[in-house]
């Protein structure tokens, strides 16, 4: 898990999502599921997704543990109501 960073929402149509990921735009094809975690996320203000750099996808199953290992800047009083692990969008 240790192959991922942050990417940056720039557009959502029903099946793909325009990111911008290390000063790159990428377009990454979305499940029906997929999709409707990003809708929700982006209702709720989140702009920002875990991204594999690797596998070019986004990270839709990384639990808050991980998170904190990964990015201990989460626990940031900036972040306090940003909705970050997917977990939170529902």
């Amino acid at each position: 898990m240790e192959n991922f960073t942050q990417a940056f929402i720039k557009e959502l149509k029903e099946n793909m999502l325009l990111l911008h990921v290390n000063g790159t735009d990428v377009e990454v094809e979305l499940t029906a599921e997929e999709a409707q975690q990003i809708y929700l996320a982006v209702d709720h203000g989140t702009f920002i997704v875990l991204f594999d750099l690797e596998r070019q996808e986004i990270v839709s199953n990384i639990t808050e543990a991980q998170l904190l290992k990964q990015f201990p800047e989460t626990q940031l009083d900036e972040f306090k109501d940003a909705h970050i692990t997917p977990a939170d969008w529902q």
